[in-house]
Formats: structure tokens, C-alpha cells, sequence
């Protein structure tokens, strides 16, 4: 997988596990105003493993129209067009519907990593 547009929530292993599992070149990570300091603390985690992150913070992350838009427009100046896989592990429930919507427009893949009960397994859709 080229890409990863991952979402960002309060817990940060839901995205490094899968980031440092499929080994992409690009992560977007997509954060609210309310957890800007985890985007931080993401960016410089993955940036040490030599992954180049970029960050699309959301104004209203709980509008999901706004969002889709928003993520579309910094998908198309990314290039993030073949081989993207989408991490909506985090993230509000707006921002995971708006996340499938640009998957389902790329064709690219779902992935969600379940945690708990002693096990993490990482499902690809």
C-alpha cells in the first residue's frame, strides 16, 4: 500500500500499528481541533521511521459534507490516487463516513484495527 489516510482519535496505536504493518511511503493523518496534540505526537513517531506525513486538520468534525469535501481536496493535492487504503480505526463517526465515501471514490481499501481482549487484529476491506 502506497498511502494512508489514517484518522486520528485519542489513542494513537490504532495508527501506528497498522502504518508501521503495511509500510506506507504517505500517511495523511486527519485530526480534529481536539486532538491536534495527538496528530503531533503521530507525525513525529512516523516521521522517525522515515514515512512522510502530512496533516489535514478539520474545521467541523462533525459535518460530515465538510469533511468529504475538505478530504477530497487535500487527497487531489496529495496524489493520493492508486494504491490508498483508508484507517478509520479513529476519528469521529462523521470523519469515518466521509473517510469510506472518498474509499468507496478511489476504490481503496478499509482498514480498521480491532483491540481488545488481549488481541489486535487488523481487518483490510
Amino acid at each position: 500500500m502506497k498511502s494512508i489516510v489514517a484518522l486520528v482519535g485519542k489513542q494513537q496505536i490504532p495508527n501506528l500499528l497498522p502504518t508501521y504493518f503495511l509500510k506506507p511511503q504517505d500517511v495523511l493523518l486527519v485530526y480534529s481541533q481536539f486532538t491536534e496534540p495527538e496528530f503531533h505526537q503521530l507525525k513525529s513517531l512516523l516521521e522517525e521511521s522515515h514515512v512522510h506525513v502530512s496533516g489535514l486538520k478539520c474545521e467541523n468534525e462533525y459535518e460530515t459534507t465538510s469533511i468529504t469535501q475538505e478530504l477530497r481536496g487535500k487527497l487531489a493535492s496529495l496524489h493520493f490516487q492508486d494504491d490508498v487504503g483508508f484507517n478509520v480505526t479513529g476519528g469521529t463517526k462523521a470523519m469515518v463516513l466521509s473517510a469510506y465515501e472518498c474509499a468507496r471514490e478511489l476504490s481503496g481499501q478499509v482498514i480498521y484495527l480491532e483491540s481488545g481482549r488481549g488481541t489486535s487484529r487488523l481487518y483490510q476491506y
